[in-house]
């Protein structure tokens, strides 16, 4: 309300227009503007983000240049961000070239600038938002891929979490939810977050009904010294990833998964 009276103050005193969008980050308030329209406001509420992402046209993505999306719509009939999900990162790397990881994490929402983190001294939270066609496997890595992003912004603050709060929640409104506590051999394992979580998230996609949202808050923060966190892999994770997309589409998607 405040910002519709802005907008119109300025065009009755000023005849001037104005359009506002608001949300979370700049990425998202400035796309929001942009559907504003003339004299609007357009507001992306925090539930809505990443769905809001995930149909936004490349056109208005303002992080890589018109001509990777002009070459993208053209030759690929890409013409939004979902639709960069069917595409490998090696399958990106011949278009996209420097702006590779951008486009790649963008796709999967597992961004740093896309994540819906909310960090403060007591507590991180995460949310991940499936698309309406996902299966049980696409949910898993989509929990394991931003459970990997999570773990390297914990490593770079030296932060261990205690406990892990998990909420699922189903579009009937059925929700899930455990408290979770982290065994210190996670500090040893990259994938330590996603093995920690996925018996409880192979229980909640037993539940036939898709999945709306699916919310993190790690609490409980601890310090840990520099040296528990050299250990080797955590480069390794991407090139995983994408070596279980290669088997998935010679060998079929059955052949192998994401945590079991």
């Amino acid at each position: 309300d405040a910002v519709t009276k802005i907008i119109k103050r300025l065009k009755e005193k000023y005849a001037f227009s104005a359009q506002a969008g608001i949300g979370r980050n700049l990425l998202i308030a400035t796309t929001a503007s942009v559907l504003a329209g003339k004299n609007g406001v357009y507001e992306i509420v925090p539930l809505s983000e990443r769905l809001f992402i995930q149909q936004l046209p490349l056109s208005l993505i303002p992080l890589f240049p018109a001509s990777i999306k002009r070459l993208l719509s053209m030759d690929y009939n890409i013409t939004k961000v979902s639709d960069l999900f069917k595409l490998s990162k090696d399958e990106i790397r011949p278009i996209a070239k420097a702006h590779t990881k951008t486009l790649y994490n963008l796709s999967r929402g597992i961004s740093r600038d896309f994540l819906i983190y909310e960090p403060n001294k007591k507590e991180l939270k995460v949310e991940i938002i499936p698309e309406a066609e996902s299966n049980d496997d696409s949910i898993r890595k989509k929990v394991s891929d931003t459970l990997f992003e999570t773990s390297l912004e914990l490593y770079k603050r030296q932060l261990i979490p205690g406990i892990i709060h998990l909420s699922i929640t189903y579009h009937d409104s059925y929700q899930l939810k455990y408290r979770i506590k982290i065994r210190n051999s996670f500090i040893r394992n990259q994938n330590g977050l996603y093995n920690t979580v996925e018996p409880y998230l192979t229980k909640a996609l037993k539940r036939r009904t898709h999945i709306k949202i699916i919310s993190f808050r790690l609490v409980e923060f601890r310090k840990t010294a520099r040296q528990l966190w050299l250990f080797p892999g955590f480069s390794d994770n991407n090139n995983l990833s994408d070596a279980i997309t290669s088997i998935k589409k010679r060998y079929g998607k059955k052949l192998i998964g994401y945590g079991g």
